[in-house]
């Protein structure tokens, strides 16, 4: 019979989760482009694990969940719970909805179109 060890397993997640980390830094460094070229790949990459562990610490924990995090504090900045203006955002997250990192997402995106709208088109 073969036997996985405690020690084994935590082995094999920490390099599953590691390998995560590095896929979705590279899909939000090709997403937000700009914001990872103002900001150069080290400081870029902090983000994102920051993010990432932000993210574990409201108990998101599935891949969708953690990357509409990450996203929202791409375009927010992070902490951006903490926000006045953005302080349902913390309420929500701090819920046990379990929808509630999209919906974050969703409501941060739909303001951002808003404001951009209003400011009509960029020359």
């Amino acid at each position: 019979m073969l036997t996985i060890r405690d020690a084994q397993i935590a082995t094999f997640e920490g390099a599953v989760h590691q390998r995560f980390i590095e896929q979705l830094t590279e899909i939000m460094a090709s997403d937000f482009a700009d914001h990872e070229r103002a900001l150069g790949r080290p400081a870029f990459e902090t983000v994102v694990r920051n993010a990432i562990e932000q993210a574990e610490g409201f108990g998101l924990r599935t891949s969708a969940e953690i990357t509409d995090y990450v996203c929202t504090v791409l375009c927010c900045g992070e902490r951006f719970h903490e926000k006045s203006e953005l302080a349902w955002a913390g309420a929500l997250l701090r819920s046990k909805d379990p929808e509630r990192a999209r919906k974050v997402l969703d409501q941060v995106l739909a303001s951002l179109g808003a404001r951009a709208a209003q400011n009509g088109p960029r020359s």
